[in-house]
């Protein structure tokens, strides 16, 4: 996710928030680089999925973040109000 985050964000910074509850751990990774298309939104997290096909990487980045948190009971998610740049949010069971 930090990676992505360096990866396309030419500008601006890559910030990554932590926060608990009682029964989870937050993380909030947000970038300022070029976001993500509310077209695209839906299926960034599917296997060879690229925004821009011109850009290096095969498309599975976000589809291993999203199987590692799954498989470790949490959820990865894309957090569609964002306006400037992207941030998922990242929630793990404790």
């Amino acid at each position: 996710m930090l990676f992505n985050g360096l990866h396309f964000t030419k500008e601006g910074c890559v910030t990554m928030r932590i926060d608990a509850t009682d029964d989870a751990i937050l993380f909030a990774i947000e970038d300022t680089g070029p976001g993500i298309p509310a077209d695209k939104a839906d299926f960034i997290f599917e296997k060879f999925t690229k925004i821009d096909m011109f850009t290096e990487g095969l498309g599975l980045g976000l589809f291993l973040c999203q199987r590692v948190v799954q498989l470790m009971g949490g959820t990865l998610k894309l957090d569609t109000k964002n306006t400037t740049g992207s941030r998922f949010i990242l929630e793990l069971p404790l």
